[in-house]
């Protein structure tokens, strides 16, 4: 199984956007909620788990944007369960992390 992972870098924190590989390039819409994972934003390099795992150890980054089943499940323990958000069934989350001093 694949992931999409990519890193915005931005001065008030870097985001670290992860999806499931067979959602990105597709759009979601129910309710006034909208995923579109055909923009830039999600589009970058297919990764495996342990290569996500390495990857989360080394990078400085302050959110998290996780889109999917897959994802949602591989970063259960970072979610609150109560933030999960549902758009046509595709499960999407956002978390922000504390910045340690």
């Amino acid at each position: 199984m694949m992931w999409v992972v990519k890193l915005h870098k931005s001065e008030e924190g870097n985001i670290l956007v992860v999806s499931d590989e067979e959602l990105v390039g597709e759009k979601f819409e129910e309710k006034g909620r909208q995923l579109d994972l055909d923009s830039d934003f999600y589009k970058g390099e297919r990764k495996d788990e342990e290569e996500i795992k390495k990857l989360i150890q080394k990078l400085d980054f302050k959110i998290l944007h996780l889109t999917g089943k897959r994802t949602i499940n591989l970063f259960k323990d970072w979610i609150d369960k109560e933030k999960i958000l549902k758009v046509e069934g595709v499960l999407h989350a956002e978390v922000y992390l504390e910045k340690e001093s």
